[in-house]
Parts: C-alpha cells; sequence; structure tokens
C-alpha cells in the first residue's frame, strides 16, 4: 500500500507541474502581446503628439511685445488674404493704389491711340516729295513693262533713273539666269497708286522710300490678257539735288 501511495504521489505531483507550466507558458504569451500592444499605442500617441506640436508651433506666432497669446488668439487673427478680401469688399484697397500719371485720368483714346512713323511732311519739304514722287512714278511706268523675250529691255530704258550699283545688280541676276521667269510672260503697264509704306521709319532710312500699286494686264505666251496687281518698294537718294532710284523689292509687304 505505502509503494502505491509513493506512486500516486509522484504522478500527482507530475501532472501538476506539467499544469503549471503550461500555465506559465499562457500567461507569458498573453504578458507579451499585451506588451506589444502597449508599446503600439505608445508609439502612435508620440507620433499623433508630433504632429499635433508641429502643428502648434506652425499655428503658434511668437509676438514679443504680447508673449501670453496662445493658439486661440492667433486662430482669430484673419490671415492676408482674408483681410485684403475685407478690404475689397469695403473699398478700402482702391485708395492704397496710386492713379497712373501722378492722378490723371486715362482716357480710352490715350491708351490705345499708338503713332505710327512720322510722315514725309514732317521732314521732307513739299518740293523733296514732289521730285521724289515723280521719279518713281516714271521709273515704274518704265520697269513695270515686260518684254518675254527681252528681260533686261525696259530697265535698260530706265537706267537714267538708276543708281550704277543698282543697274549692274539687275545684271548680273539676268547673267545669273535669275531672270528666267520673265520668258514667255508679256506685260503692260496701266496705273499706280503711291503712298508712303507703314512698315518704315523715315527717320531711320537713308533716303526716302516709296510703295506703289500697281495695275497692268499681262499674257503667257501670247495667250489672254489679265489684270494684275503688284506692289514695289522703291527707295530713292539725293545726288546732286536730284533724287535717283537706289533699290526696289517687288510684293514685300508694306
Amino acid at each position: 500500500m505505502k509503494g502505491l501511495d509513493r506512486n500516486k504521489a509522484k504522478t500527482i505531483a507530475i501532472y501538476t507541474a506539467m499544469v503549471l507550466l503550461v500555465l506559465l507558458i499562457i500567461i507569458s504569451i498573453i504578458v507579451g502581446w499585451v506588451s506589444n500592444n502597449s508599446d503600439e499605442e505608445n508609439e502612435q500617441e508620440r507620433a499623433d503628439s508630433t504632429e499635433n506640436g508641429d502643428l502648434v508651433d506652425d499655428m503658434y506666432r511668437y509676438d514679443e511685445e504680447n508673449p501670453n497669446k496662445g493658439i486661440d488668439d492667433v486662430m482669430e487673427e484673419p490671415s492676408p488674404a482674408e483681410e485684403e478680401l475685407e478690404q475689397l469688399e469695403e473699398g478700402e484697397i482702391w485708395e492704397e493704389l496710386e492713379d497712373p500719371k501722378d492722378g490723371e485720368n486715362i482716357s480710352e483714346e490715350d491708351m490705345f491711340n499708338e503713332e505710327g512713323p512720322p510722315s514725309y511732311e514732317d521732314i521732307y519739304t513739299e518740293d523733296e516729295i514732289y521730285a521724289s514722287q515723280n521719279t518713281t512714278e516714271e521709273f515704274i511706268e518704265i520697269i513695270y513693262n515686260i518684254d518675254g523675250d527681252e528681260p533686261m529691255k525696259f530697265y535698260d530704258e530706265a537706267k537714267d533713273f538708276m543708281t550704277l550699283e543698282l543697274y549692274e545688280r539687275l545684271e548680273q541676276e539676268y547673267n545669273e539666269g535669275k531672270m528666267t521667269w520673265i520668258y514667255g510672260l508679256n506685260r503692260e503697264f496701266e496705273s499706280l497708286e503711291i503712298y508712303q509704306p507703314s512698315s518704315m521709319d523715315p527717320s531711320q532710312e537713308k533716303g526716302i522710300t516709296w510703295a506703289a500699286r500697281i495695275q497692268g494686264v499681262q499674257s503667257i505666251h501670247d495667250g489672254e490678257k489679265e489684270k494684275v496687281t503688284d506692289v514695289y518698294i522703291i527707295r530713292l537718294k539725293e545726288v546732286d539735288g536730284d533724287y535717283i532710284i537706289d533699290d526696289l523689292a517687288i510684293n514685300f509687304p508694306t
């Protein structure tokens, strides 16, 4: 009997120890889980606290004259945009704007009236204008005509109206084959209108420049005649009291 009692006692002791061990393991697991959750909550709280602290630092602006001013006081202050909006609604902001031209009112005509280049009448005499126009008309009445068989024919006839440099340039273009477009073309002068080109400032030009809108009739290879309009730009310079053609351009924007 005593041997049996000892065996029962040992068995009970073993089972009791095993139960206690299992309980300890369970308790340690629970404690570890609770500890981890607690650490995560603390980290989140610290993060929230830091974020809120940064927000408070941004919102709180230290005022040396009023160091006790707090967040509520700062939040009650309107932002610059709100202040300007209130001033705009009350009309105060307009009083701070300076009126252009020292208080003078600018009319719509002054705002949109842009002066163009000066007129020839403001720079040249009446005789200079007339002489340059007359030379331009006589020159164009000759060179606007085209003989498709002789490209230089009318340039030769108007040679006395041109500078030597301009004539030699035209002659060089002919020799280089740059007048082939003339072959087969016949054109006759009819009328012209001379005007001051608005795209050129006479105060910056050397000499007088005229634009001429020319009407004529032309035919190709003796075909049907058709009316045409071209624009010539003629520049003149004064030589010994007379105006002479110094340069020309055809269908150039004016």
